[in-house]
């Protein structure tokens, strides 16, 4: 049975989601990957194409996700925390980065084993697509947002459709992370809309509070 301390985590969890921010943020490096993909197609075969497959996922998430970090936090400094207050969030302990680092090279491993595999390259959106779409559902079901779910079948059924799509491996990644980019990134949207229909900026003496 959970008990009021888990719920209480939970609750402070799901409030950075509640205003879609954080999705539009993580959509916009999806997005991101997506233009590096396409970029790198439309290169000619050659040293400037493989310095961008090297180079652009990287650069993609690292600079897209520190760019995106400085523009979320103003947002909510005036969006969301003069609406709804403000909530100091702890630190991320050492264990907890070793977790995601284990987690995001497992991830990482599963994907590039099967596509140095001839025969299964062509299904890596479609697992791609499972894998994210686990990890939607995994923080539909920790953070108690039921939209996480759709976020889920979208990235399971967007990987499917581009596999049997018959794209090569340049194509297809494009149309994966920048179609998935865009699903999240509308998700934020929507519930950035309800988010403000929804809420009122508090008095200035109430805003310090949660």
């Amino acid at each position: 049975m959970e008990s009021q301390i888990d719920r209480a985590m939970r609750r402070t969890s799901r409030y950075w989601y509640e205003d879609g921010l954080a999705e539009m943020a993580m959509g916009c490096i999806f997005a991101a990957l997506g233009l590096v993909f396409f970029l790198q197609r439309a290169l000619p075969p050659g040293p400037l194409q493989a310095l961008c497959g090297m180079l652009g996922p990287l650069a993609a998430v690292v600079g897209v996700g520190l760019l995106g970090s400085r523009v979320l936090k103003v947002a909510k400094a005036r969006i969301t925390y003069p609406r709804t207050g403000y909530v100091a969030y702890r630190r991320m302990t050492a264990s907890h980065r070793l977790q995601k680092a284990a987690m995001g090279g497992a991830i990482g491993a599963l994907v590039a084993t099967i596509a140095a595999l001839p025969s299964l390259k062509v299904w890596v959106p479609a697992i791609s697509g499972l894998i994210m779409g686990s990890v939607w559902v995994y923080l539909g079901h920790r953070l108690d947002l039921p939209r996480f779910y759709m976020l889920a079948a979208a990235a399971a059924v967007l990987g499917i459709l581009v596999s049997l799509g018959g794209f090569d491996d340049l194509t297809a990644g494009a149309l994966y992370f920048a179609g998935l980019g865009l699903a999240i990134v509308v998700s934020g949207a929507v519930t950035l809309g309800v988010y403000l229909r929804s809420t009122e900026p508090l008095a200035e003496e109430e805003g310090c509070g949660q």
